[in-house]
C-alpha cells in the first residue's frame, strides 16, 4: 500500500482508512470498541490534484460506505483552507476546521508526488486523530459504564466510632481489648477480656489518665460476649445495631484498639464478609479486614454505619494477619442469647 497510486484513490482510499481503524481497533483497544466509531461505513468525500490529496471522512454506524469524488468548487475551498497545512495536528488548528474534526470525523491531506501519495502518513495522523478524539471520549464512556456497574464503596465515619469505644486494660495481665456502646444493649465487649475485672480499667483513647472500673453485668464464655457497665465513665454517642442480615460480600469495617499505646486513635479496618464458620452454635462472619489483638470485643460496621456485629478473633499483629483465616465476627443478634 506505500506508495498508494492516485489513480486508485477514489474510492479505495476511504476503504483503506476504514480498514486501517478497524485493525488497530481490533489488535489494540478490543475492550473500547463498542464505544468507538464502528469504522465499518463511512461517508467521504476525496480531491486529489497532481500536488495534494484531500479526504473528509465521517464514519457511521450502518449502511454501506457513500461518496466519491469531491466537488471541484469545495475541493478548491478546502485546498485555500489548508495553505501548507498537512499534519493532523496542523489541521486540527485551523479555526474554519473545527467543525470537520469529531469522534466520528476527520479531514486528511496529504501531498502527492509521482502520481502517489504516502500511504504512512496517512496511518500516521490517523492514529494521532484517534488518540486525541474518539479515544479519550471512548475511555470515559467505558469508565463512566465501570463505575455504574460497580457499588459505591461505604464512606465509613471513624469518628463516630470513636465517640463510642473504650480501650479496656487489665495492668496485671499486660492484656487489652476494646469496648463499645451500643443503643438498647449497653456496653458491649468479648467476655475474655473481662477475665479479670478486679484489675481491669476502661478509659477513653483521647483521655487516658482518666480511668474507670468495670463491672460485668452479663457474660457468656462460650458465646465469648459480654455487657459490662464501666462505673463513672460515659461514652460520648453509642452505635446502633444494623437490624439487616449481614450476607457474604457484603462490606463490614472492623474497629477498635490494636496494641494500644498512648497517643493512638483507634483504627477503622475495611473488608468484606469472606464466609461464615460455626462456633458454640452461632454463625460467626469471617472477614478479610485485619483483626489484631487488643481489638476484641470492638465494633464491626456495615456499610451504614451501624453494627453488625462484634470483633472477636484474629492476629497478634498486622505482620501475621494473612497468616489466619479466623478473622472473626460474632453477629450482633448473638446478644439476644445472652438473655
Amino acid at each position: 500500500m506505500y506508495p498508494y497510486p492516485t489513480k486508485d484513490l477514489d474510492p479505495n482510499l476511504a476503504f483503506a482508512i476504514m480498514g486501517e481503524m478497524a485493525k488497530m481497533t481490533t489488535e489494540q483497544v478490543p475492550e473500547l470498541k463498542p464505544d468507538l466509531p464502528s469504522f465499518t461505513s463511512c461517508n467521504f468525500k476525496i480531491g486529489v490534484n497532481d500536488y495534494i490529496c484531500v479526504a473528509t471522512i465521517e464514519f457511521k454506524e450502518s449502511g454501506v460506505p457513500a461518496g466519491g469524488t469531491m466537488d471541484a468548487a469545495d475541493f478548491s475551498k478546502l485546498k485555500a483552507t489548508i495553505g501548507n497545512s498537512r499534519r493532523f495536528s496542523e489541521l486540527k488548528a485551523i479555526a474554519e476546521l473545527a467543525d470537520s474534526f469529531a469522534w466520528n470525523k476527520l479531514v486528511i491531506a496529504v501531498d502527492v508526488e509521482n502520481e502517489a501519495i504516502d500511504w504512512h502518513l496517512v496511518a500516521e495522523d490517523l492514529v494521532s486523530w484517534a488518540n486525541i478524539v474518539p479515544l479519550p471520549r471512548a475511555q470515559q464512556i467505558n469508565e463512566k459504564r465501570v463505575r455504574m456497574a460497580l457499588p459505591p464503596p461505604p464512606q465509613y465515619s471513624l469518628a463516630s466510632m470513636q465517640s463510642a469505644m473504650w480501650v479496656l486494660e487489665c495492668e496485671e495481665s499486660c492484656k487489652q481489648g476494646t469496648a463499645f456502646d451500643l443503643v438498647g444493649y449497653g456496653t458491649i465487649t468479648n467476655a475474655h477480656v473481662v477475665e479479670n475485672t478486679t484489675a481491669l480499667k476502661a478509659f477513653r483513647a483521647d483521655k487516658p489518665t482518666e480511668k474507670y472500673s468495670v463491672t460485668v453485668e452479663k457474660q457468656n464464655q462460650a458465646l465469648d460476649l459480654a455487657v459490662i457497665k464501666i462505673e463513672g465513665g460515659r461514652a460520648p454517642s453509642p452505635l446502633h445495631n444494623a437490624n439487616t442480615e449481614t450476607m457474604q460480600m457484603d462490606h463490614v469495617a472492623v474497629c477498635g484498639f490494636p496494641n494500644f499505646r498512648l497517643g493512638d486513635s483507634g483504627i477503622l479496618s475495611p473488608g468484606i464478609i469472606v464466609g461464615t464458620r460455626m462456633k458454640s452454635g452461632v454463625q460467626r462472619l469471617l472477614t478479610n479486614a485485619g483483626i489484631v489483638a487488643g481489638m476484641s470485643g470492638g465494633p464491626a460496621i456495615g456499610a451504614d454505619n451501624q453494627v453488625i456485629g462484634i470483633c472477636v478473633t484474629g492476629s497478634d499483629n498486622y505482620q501475621t494477619t494473612r497468616d489466619t483465616e479466623d478473622q472473626s465476627i460474632i453477629p450482633v443478634e448473638a446478644l439476644d442469647l445472652l438473655g
